[in-house]
């Protein structure tokens, strides 16, 4: 019981990642997947799969805050790898 749980909830942190990156990729507004792809996305899983999939989406969080503090973290992440590939090259130019 407990490993499900937390499985649900990687599930959803990833969602929550994926999703960020989209929006980001598409030059949306945050805002996007809190007001059109959340509802919509809740819509097509409750007309195909089902109510109780569809209450799992609630897990995946789409608020302007968490969509920007997600980049904020996928950016962070970037940099410090980039940062280790420098620091174990020999060379590196600017």
């Amino acid at each position: 019981m407990i490993l499900s749980c937390v499985t649900t909830v990687a599930k959803a942190q990833e969602a929550t990642y994926c999703a960020s990156l989209s929006i980001t990729k598409a030059g949306k507004s945050r805002n996007i997947g809190e007001e059109l792809c959340s509802p919509l996305a809740k819509e097509i899983i409750h007309s195909m799969c089902g109510e109780k999939a569809a209450r799992q989406l609630n897990l995946v969080q789409q608020s302007n805050d968490i969509v920007w503090r997600t980049i904020v973290d996928l950016a962070d992440d970037v940099k410090n790898i980039l940062i280790e590939h420098i620091k174990k090259s020999r060379y590196f130019s600017i």
